[in-house]
């Protein structure tokens, strides 16, 4: 007697067949393969006849006609052997075997156990109209089956996913597991301030034409080098205008990679030279917020000796960056000495500053700006928010999802952020009042 087929076939056709087969008192497994016309490759050959009972068969044809075979094994002290009134039936122990062969019928390697845990019973569906094993075209194999998955529940539905070694992953290297600095703040000196360093003798680099259009993306320059050293680039991208900045320099261009405004950010002729007291101007920032529409471009502000500190910030009055702009200067030398490596974020409410202050007391510190008033040139409040007391180099997160909770920081810290926001700030808000400046434009 022959019951409870499977069949699977490979990209070109060719099929594999397999079977319960009534043989000695007992089911075997049975299978045969064939041409992609139906001719049969193989005589009828068996997988697995001993004194086991055998149920489920199923099989999965791979890419190139190897496939594998699979089926439950009962004890067959414990099985029910077609006896429904056995106590045992409930849930008899059984596992999942498994075997690859090839297309003529050979078998490439021993059985194998496709279950991983072993308690209970873990079997194949008998006689199942959808499939339960898959061969990929990735050479991956996955087996479907029921039974005790090693959870708490007594029963679930377990999946056995095989791959080739050409997509495990490397082992883990090994770590040795030590513990967590408790006092990070104790455990880090001060660096030495390294604002950005201007060479008076570099040479700018002759002028790199923009790669022609290759396609619906495509790029160009933006600016080339300053003579300040790190350059420390940024963008804001907007709907028709990216806003370039570079130490020693903020430019705008048109997504045709036309320029139409260029300037330094400090000095007599510069972007914010209605309001900075101190030559170095630097680390800017910027980016389009897509809530308000409007450019913001940020930039630290430091005295010569390091120790009085500043937070310049512009914002556009529309989405068009050639148009006026909103100033504030900050003062922001009270909570530390040489505040650097600012970091810009947004929100529909507010604009974020996160930084460090390298010189005492030193630390990581947040501000935040009422955004409302800078949209329309108005007097805005400024808090500060201690986030750490060391230097971290946090970056800003930026909300453009209203639906979303608030965030300062990135992930790891919002704990100690939720704690001091619960305190409350640790300095009463300041104000500051905007400057409203046309932009000089240039065409080049």
């Amino acid at each position: 007697m022959h019951i409870e087929p499977a069949i699977d076939a490979d990209t070109l056709g060719r099929f594999a067949i397999t079977w319960m087969t009534w043989m000695d008192g007992s089911y075997a497994v049975s299978y045969r393969t064939f041409d992609a016309d139906g001719e049969p490759l193989t005589e009828p050959l068996v997988a697995a006849a001993d004194d086991a009972w055998h149920s489920g068969a199923n099989v999965a044809v791979g890419p190139d006609g190897r496939f594998l075979l699979s089926w439950t094994v009962d004890d067959p002290d414990t099985a029910w052997l077609g006896d429904v009134s056995a106590p045992s039936r409930a849930d008899p122990p059984a596992e999942i075997h498994a075997r690859y062969y090839s297309l003529d019928g050979a078998p490439l390697d021993d059985v194998f156990r496709a279950n991983q845990f072993n308690e209970g019973r873990q079997a194949l569906s008998i006689a199942a109209s959808g499939r339960q094993l898959v061969w990929t075209d990735r050479d991956q194999l996955a087996i479907v089956w029921k039974g005790r998955t090693g959870s708490d529940e007594k029963h679930g539905i377990g999946l056995t996913l095989l791959t080739p070694r050409k997509l495990s992953a490397p082992a883990p290297v090994d770590v040795t597991p030590i513990t967590a600095d408790q006092n990070r703040a104790g455990a880090l000196a001060p660096a030495a301030p390294s604002p950005p360093v201007y060479d008076p003798d570099a040479v700018p680099s002759a002028r790199v034409a923009s790669p022609d259009p290759a396609g619906p993306d495509y790029g160009f320059l933006g600016i080339q080098a300053t003579g300040y050293y790190p350059p420390d680039p940024d963008i804001g991208a907007g709907p028709d205008y990216v806003v370039l900045v570079v130490n020693g320099e903020i430019r705008f261009r048109a997504y045709n990679s036309l320029s139409t405004f260029n300037s330094s950010l400090g000095g007599a002729e510069g972007f914010f030279a209605d309001q900075v007291l101190y030559d170095s101007v630097f680390d800017p920032v910027a980016l389009y917020d897509t809530l308000s529409d409007r450019y913001i471009v940020l930039a630290g502000e430091l005295s010569e000796d390091h120790t009085l500190s500043a937070i310049n910030l512009a914002v556009s009055d529309d989405d068009n960056p050639n148009g006026d702009w909103y100033k504030y200067r900050f003062d922001v030398t009270e909570f530390g000495g040489f505040y650097d490596y600012p970091n810009l974020g947004v929100d529909e409410n507010a604009i974020y500053v996160c930084g460090d202050y390298f010189i005492d007391p030193v630390g990581n510190w947040a501000f935040i700006i009422d955004k409302g008033p800078t949209l329309t040139g108005d007097p805005t409040t400024i808090a500060g928010l201690e986030t750490y007391p060391a230097f971290n180099s946090l970056g800003n997160t930026k909300h453009y999802d209203n639906g979303r909770p608030r965030a300062l920081l990135r992930d790891g810290f919002l704990r100690r952020q939720s704690r001091h926001r619960a305190e409350g700030y640790h300095r009463p808000p300041r104000h500051a009042d905007a400057a409203r400046v046309q932009p000089h434009r240039s065409l080049f």
